[in-house]
């Protein structure tokens, strides 16, 4: 609890002069009432590749209370003039916006799977179970009495890092299994086919693939990311640009007058109301990052955003899974036992679509049986699939000696016994060992400390 802190909540001081709904862009009632004479050119945002994009030099004027449609791109930098109502002064401001193009249209579904629920993945960086529980008690007790969420006690990280988690969650692989594409050894991009999007796509779904952070990208840091945007709606390329605009570090967690946090709920909203079926991944990444305590600012908003789904009657056919890639790895609380362990348990709380407890009735008992058993994002990847209907691309590898394969569905037993080696889970990451205190005379206290002294010696062996 020492590193528990309470901060000051996240307040944005910018003042936006143009907002998106859907595809409709346009300047807000506070400018239109407070100046006149107000123009807006908008620049289309195009997206190349996950390391290049550019900015259109041709834009598009609106005037007054005209309406910008998006059809190019769902970002677009914006610049607008106006004249002070009250003095006549010259106005000027310069923003970045997004929405949902219209261009985009869904495939179309296979015969007989037009009707499949909907997926929302909605995870905040460095979260673990605990952690949500002191930082966001309100959301927790909403998922837990309202919604009747079942939360993983036993769901273990598989390998350090948001990279492991998250190529497990969307490929039901990990980055050792897949083509080589870290920006150290190759130029090569991550291929679009391996992730889930695809596949979903493919299907009828929309897709959407929401992260911030551009500079820390999951995908991007220490990979050279995607070829191709990986789904429908991506915003990549926005939060570059707003990076680039913005260095006030008061608003550092900010998209102009609303909260990174908040400005994300509200997209996967509007993505939610278009037609057809869904599927949408979304990561809070930047403010719980570097702080954690900071987590406690979405709270209220989080409530809001999970009351809107359940009183629109959308989560009627949409699985729900809240999440975090793994618990805080920055400070010094991971220093501490309770730290290690908060560390390799991070959140996973899953709310089931009433659509498939009727269509599957035993899927509700076999997820709560499932609650404390030892569960990975191998498993949540198979899970989404067993959820849609498309368990033909299960991910079906095995460890070698292994009775049971590596990713599992929760809707299914998961026996008890199931261990860290079955799961794939390394060693390290394993929260299933028990941990003895070894005695001096022990002859592995000896062995321990002589192995450490050898491998010293190995790795400095060529500069002494």
């Amino acid at each position: 609890m020492v590193f528990n802190k309470n901060l000051p909540q996240i307040v944005c001081n910018d003042l936006d002069w143009v907002k998106c709904h859907l595809s409709e862009c346009a300047v807000v009632p506070s400018i239109l009432s407070s100046a006149r004479d107000i123009k807006c050119h908008f620049y289309n945002i195009i997206h190349k590749t996950d390391r290049d994009y550019y900015v259109d030099s041709i834009s598009t004027m609106i005037t007054g209370d005209e309406v910008f449609t998006l059809k190019n791109s769902d970002n677009v930098k914006v610049r607008c003039t106006g004249r002070a109502l009250a003095n006549d002064r010259l106005l000027k401001w310069i923003g970045v916006v997004s929405g949902l193009r219209s261009k985009v249209k869904s495939l179309g579904s296979p015969p007989g799977r037009e009707n499949t629920i909907n997926v929302l993945m909605f995870g905040y960086d460095s979260t673990s179970r605990n952690g949500f529980i002191r930082k966001m008690p309100e959301s927790y007790e909403y998922l837990k009495n309202d919604l009747e969420a079942t939360f993983l006690t036993g769901y273990n990280i598989i390998g350090d890092g948001t990279t492991w988690a998250l190529h497990a969650l969307l490929t039901g692989r990990n980055e050792l299994d897949l083509p080589e594409a870290r920006k150290r050894f190759v130029k090569t991009f991550l291929n679009n086919s391996d992730f889930i999007f695809h596949k979903l796509r493919k299907d009828g779904y929309r897709t959407a693939y929401y992260e911030d952070s551009p500079n820390m990208g999951t995908f991007q840091l220490r990979f050279q990311g995607f070829a191709e945007q990986p789904a429908d709606h991506y915003l990549r390329d926005f939060y570059f640009e707003l990076s680039k605009l913005s260095t006030d570090k008061q608003n550092e967690f900010c998209v102009g007058d609303t909260p990174s946090y908040t400005f994300l709920m509200n997209i996967t909203q509007q993505f939610f109301t278009q037609d057809g079926k869904k599927f949408c991944f979304t990561k809070v990444g930047d403010m719980c990052h570097y702080d954690f305590n900071l987590l406690a600012s979405a709270d209220k908003d989080f409530v809001k955003f999970l009351r809107w789904f359940k009183e629109t009657g959308r989560l009627q056919n949409t699985l729900l899974m809240i999440f975090g890639d793994h618990g805080v790895r920055r400070t010094d609380v991971r220093a501490t036992y309770q730290g290690k362990m908060e560390e390799r348990l991070p959140l996973m709380a899953i709310v089931l679509p009433e659509q498939l407890i009727k269509s599957r009735p035993e899927i509700k008992s076999a997820l709560k049986a499932n609650a404390d058993i030892l569960t990975t994002p191998y498993d949540i990847y198979n899970t989404v699939l067993d959820a849609v209907d498309m368990t033909d691309h299960w991910i079906t590898y095995k460890v070698k000696g292994a009775d049971l394969p590596r990713g599992l569905t929760l809707f299914r037993p998961i026996p008890s016994t199931r261990s860290c080696s079955e799961a794939a889970i390394e060693n390290r990451w394993c929260t299933c060992h028990t941990w003895q205190t070894i005695h001096s005379s022990n002859k592995r206290y000896h062995l321990a400390a002589a192995a450490l002294v050898d491998h010293i010696n190995d790795v400095t062996k060529s500069i002494r």
